[in-house]
């Protein structure tokens, strides 16, 4: 009952905002209005009906999962995909985390299947800062979107325009409904480890550093990634992605500037919250000592192989021949990447650099401790 009052709360203020911002006859209101919670009972019927046609995937066990975990636009997609690039660890394709249920999976695929060879699979470009197709490989985070209980929620949805608050997105180790909705996201990776064939979870979950403690508790054996960087980088190229999608989604042009602007606000907010909650459990719970190894987002840039030789180290299984070959062609090329988006200046979401310094004072201490090392 709690986590269906909190799917509700979502769901009605995410339709408030599309009826207050495109209005109700608009494309946007009518998918909301109809689409979503047909799209939510699906998918929770189909979760239920693969206890009759795939119970096996019960059975399952998850052994010495992996949880990559960080702020946006740190390095945490480029180091998942290269985990997972010879195809050896369990991972999600985009359809695959829009149909988790292995009874949709069969009704859904033949669609799918069309669609990428009609070529209409591209969902978003890698214009906004982050290529989406439905057969790339995207972060396990998106599977709590089924629960209403990620921040993906803000960004995918048009929740982000909604006036108020919707601090209930933000996932925290006290919520009432925690234990319901990790045990959705256990579920699906039981069943991705059934339907795949394969054992090793290697799962990203940007957002998921406001749940670590859940997840410390949910799998005693797990380990965790914390991808981190200079927050004047993570957070214009974050709030940058907002935008580009935003505009790729919508056109900025049918979003009111206030609204626009307050969104942006309250994602700065979130994303503090993000830095700050995650290094104040590090710091404190006894549950995650000898869990979390820490990667600079430099390191990845300019001490690449000694960087990967240290993950290896940290993980429970060994790299393979093929993983170790894939890491050494990686180091040639990492310095030459450029970006195909475009950043934008943090004073164009009416932040600016002197706030950041002050509300992350303790992240600027911590690189400028590592850069001296």
């Amino acid at each position: 009952m709690v986590t269906l009052q909190h799917i509700f709360k979502v769901y009605r203020k995410t339709l408030y905002a599309s009826y207050r911002n495109f209005g109700f006859f608009s494309k946007d209101c009518m998918i909301t209005l109809f689409g979503l919670p047909i799209f939510l009972a699906f998918t929770h019927i189909t979760l239920a009906l693969d206890s009759l046609f795939f119970p096996a995937y019960k059975r399952v066990k998850i052994k010495n999962p992996i949880f990559i975990i960080g702020h946006p636009r740190s390095g945490t997609t480029f180091f998942h995909r290269l985990m997972l690039r010879t195809d050896e660890y369990v991972s999600f394709k985009t359809w695959e985390l829009t149909f988790p249920a292995l009874t949709a999976r069969k009704l859904a695929k033949p669609i799918v299947n069309y669609r990428i060879k009609c070529g209409k699979h591209v969902l978003f470009p890698p214009e906004t800062g982050h290529h989406t197709r439905l057969d790339t490989v995207e972060e396990e985070e998106q599977l709590f979107l089924h629960y209403c209980d990620t921040q993906f929620n803000s960004i995918i949805f048009s929740l982000a325009f909604y006036e108020g608050d919707f601090d209930e997105i933000c996932f925290n180790d006290l919520q009432k409904h925690r234990q319901a909705s990790i045990q959705h996201f256990k579920s699906c990776l039981q069943r991705q480890i059934y339907y795949s064939g394969k054992q090793q979870i290697v799962a990203r979950c940007n957002f998921s550093a406001m749940r670590i403690r859940t997840l410390a508790e949910a799998f005693p054996d797990a380990k965790f990634i914390y991808m981190y960087r200079n927050p004047l980088s993570t957070i214009p190229s974050h709030l940058s992605l907002n935008y580009h999608v935003f505009d790729y989604k919508w056109g900025l042009k049918n979003i009111p500037p206030q609204n626009l602007a307050y969104y942006f606000q309250r994602r700065y907010r979130y994303n503090v919250q993000l830095y700050k909650y995650f290094n104040e459990v590090k710091n404190t719970s006894d549950l995650l000592k000898g869990r979390i190894m820490e990667i600079f987002y430099d390191d990845l840039l300019f001490n690449f192989e000694q960087t990967m030789e240290e993950v290896q180290d940290f993980v429970p299984f060994e790299f393979s021949k093929a993983l170790k070959r894939v890491v050494e062609e990686q180091a040639i090329k990492q310095k030459n990447y450029t970006r195909k988006h475009k950043n934008y200046d943090l004073g164009k979401f009416g932040i600016s650099e002197k706030q950041v310094r002050k509300d992350l004072a303790f992240m600027f201490e911590k690189i400028e401790k590592r850069q001296m090392s």
